[in-house]
């Protein structure tokens, strides 16, 4: 059991460093138009260590690193879409549900929280949050072309009023489609 979550351990660690190289790289790549046949070499010892390597192959890029007993497969073909996070980029709008999410979640005004994000969102949606009981608690709308997110600062309800510690559940709609989710509030 203890070689499973060491292993689980490592493939999540070994994704977060192909995700930071693959952004790395494609920012490289966008920046000093150092690409020769499709591949580029980083020097740095931090990758070359990994044994990683990116491929830009068609607009795409392929990364291969192989950490501890784990191992990633390379991708081929497709694309590869990074959700910004300890990079500080912001997100891009884009027409597709499937990254919708919220957080942080718990929230809890206790640790510090005062916002709660909703990211990767399409240019123009309107959010709306319910009670477990279904009643109407807050309405958010977002139009803007430029970024995913939005912030919902301060957590209140229709009437300005802190929300009660509880679940609540809450609804993306746009011009191209839905998607729903929860949140958990602890005061």
């Amino acid at each position: 059991m203890r070689i499973i979550s060491r292993f689980r351990r490592e493939l999540r660690l070994a994704a977060i460093v192909a995700a930071a190289a693959a952004a790395l790289a494609a920012a490289l790549a966008a920046r000093a138009n150092i690409l020769t046949s499709g591949l580029l070499v980083l020097s740095d010892t931090m990758f070359a260590a990994g044994g990683g390597g990116s491929n830009l192959t068609g607009g795409t890029i392929v990364y291969a690193h192989v950490i501890g007993i784990g191992a990633i497969t390379p991708m081929s073909g497709g694309t590869l879409s990074l959700m910004p996070g300890g990079m500080g980029v912001p997100p891009l709008a884009t027409a597709d549900f499937s990254f919708v999410h919220a957080f942080p979640t718990p929230f809890q005004p206790a640790l510090g929280h005062d916002r709660i994000t909703f990211r990767g969102l399409p240019p123009k949606v309107t959010i709306r949050v319910y009670s477990v009981s279904g009643q109407l608690v807050q309405t958010l709308t977002k139009n803007d072309p430029f970024t995913a997110d939005l912030v919902w600062t301060p957590v209140t309800n229709a009437s300005g009023r802190n929300l009660a510690s509880g679940v609540y559940f809450y609804q993306v709609t746009g011009d191209n489609g839905r998607a729903s989710g929860k949140i958990m509030v602890i005061r």
